[in-house]
């Protein structure tokens, strides 16, 4: 090759490497300054607000199969029996029977198909989120909805039920508190690594991610997880970030941040792809307003798929307004207080450490942890209705769900014998 035409290639050469030096930074250091500023701008810009949400939510829950049926029936029958040998002998398989029974009909309620409509309230309110939504709740007689406010703030979330709604009756806290009923699960709170909205736990009420709330609270994209983010592609219209998240529910799993520079770095996607298991989430921005000088979603499509479930959202801005209190636990109230499983807790913990799960009754203040494993000992068995749980070996997501079957189911037999002469 000629000496000219050596260096002409050469120097095309060095320019496509310099090209790709400057579109891809490695390490995962080397975030762009002022993506970081934009993304604290945009987060501060919008203040303390509530953010109105008409959601539009499809689910269709995974077959359960007829074998995994009687497995569940076997489990749930076997662990009945047992404790009703101790509280009541006579009746122990029959009692045993009906529970297991009710159960896998409430199983059935679950696996159907459903759609439907609801506001969200997304409230930003000095550094904490709150969130004001729907639950559902299975029973052997149907679909029920519980109303739920979660608090996600530094260390720690707490996730509430002030009513439930089903087959036309309302039950409220008060009525708990009352001891007229027992159908709302009780309180719940739960620890993470640092601000819980940044953070995937065991408990995730209505099934928010952090990805969602990122999207719909307009928050700092780069606080999930409290991770290190690299640089895996950018151009003129978009930069693009990854990172791999090891530790807490679900993981490993990576998560890849989509940026819209041309609307100041605003969060236009999110993909989640699991490594341990089959599944992936999906959020995107398919709408754009403007507000307090940023760009801001106005609608926003979801999807999440597992082995479990397929649920498809759709996210659509109704109103910004001044922020909104959510309920708060009131005094006297039964919680399940599920620290003690550390900030990184999974499902699995859930199942295999449930005597870790402290229950006592809400007195305005939380608990150190200290005083958390005192109360664990000292407890040394003793009981209360919401502590009972039910086995969650299985089909982790429906579990907590599921609790609630079991208080239904006796509250109806409290009010067969007190209507029986």
């Amino acid at each position: 090759m000629p000496s000219q035409a050596r260096v002409k290639m050469a120097s095309v050469i060095v320019s496509v490497w310099l090209s790709i030096l400057l579109i891809v930074p490695c390490g995962a250091n080397e975030i762009p300054p002022q993506v970081v500023r934009a993304s604290i701008k945009r987060s501060e810009a919008l203040g303390d607000c509530t953010l109105v949400w008409q959601v539009s939510l499809s689910r269709l829950p995974a077959p359960i199969s007829p074998q995994l049926r009687q497995q569940q029936y076997d489990l749930i029958y076997q662990q009945f029996v047992q404790r009703a040998a101790v509280t009541q002998p006579r009746d122990a398989e029959r009692e045993a029977h009906q529970a297991a029974q009710r159960f896998i009909d409430a199983m059935n309620t679950a696996s159907a198909a459903r759609s439907y409509q609801t506001p969200y309230y997304i409230t930003r309110l000095s550094g904490d989120l709150y969130v004001l939504g729907l639950e559902e709740i299975h029973t052997p007689e149907g679909l029920g909805f519980l109303g739920c406010t979660v608090r996600y703030t530094d260390g720690y979330g707490v996730r509430f039920n002030p009513w439930a709604k089903l087959q036309g009756q309302t039950v409220t806290a008060q009525d708990v508190l009352s001891g007229r009923s027992r159908l709302l699960p009780a309180a719940r709170i739960w620890a993470a690594p640092g601000h819980a909205a940044n953070y995937r736990s065991f408990e995730r009420p209505v099934d928010l991610t952090p990805e969602v709330l990122c999207l719909v609270a307009v928050r700092n994209p780069l606080t999930l997880y409290g991770a290190s983010w690299s640089v895996d592609r950018t151009n003129g219209r978009i930069i693009s970030l990854s990172t791999r998240v090891e530790k807490g529910n679900k993981s490993p799993f990576r998560v890849r941040l989509t940026l819209d520079k041309q609307r100041g770095m605003a969060l236009s996607r999110v993909e989640v792809t699991y490594l341990g298991m089959k599944g992936e989430e999906e959020y995107a921005v398919s709408r754009w307003g403007q507000r307090a000088g940023i760009w801001i979603p106005l609608r926003v499509e979801e999807k999440q798929w597992d082995d479990n479930q397929r649920i498809q959202r759709v996210w659509q801005l109704k109103q910004v307004i001044p922020p909104q209190k959510n309920a708060s636990v009131p005094l006297g109230f039964w919680v399940q207080d599920m620290r003690l499983l550390g900030p990184f807790g999974t499902d699995n913990d859930v199942a295999t450490r449930a005597d870790e799960i402290v229950g006592y009754k809400w007195n305005g203040r939380l608990p150190e942890i200290s005083e958390l494993q005192a109360m664990r000992h000292q407890a040394n068995g003793a009981s209360h209705p919401a502590a009972h749980l039910p086995p969650m070996r299985f089909i982790a997501p429906l579990a907590l769900t599921l609790i609630g079957v079991i208080w239904y189911w006796r509250l109806k037999r409290a009010e067969r014998k007190a209507s029986s002469p």
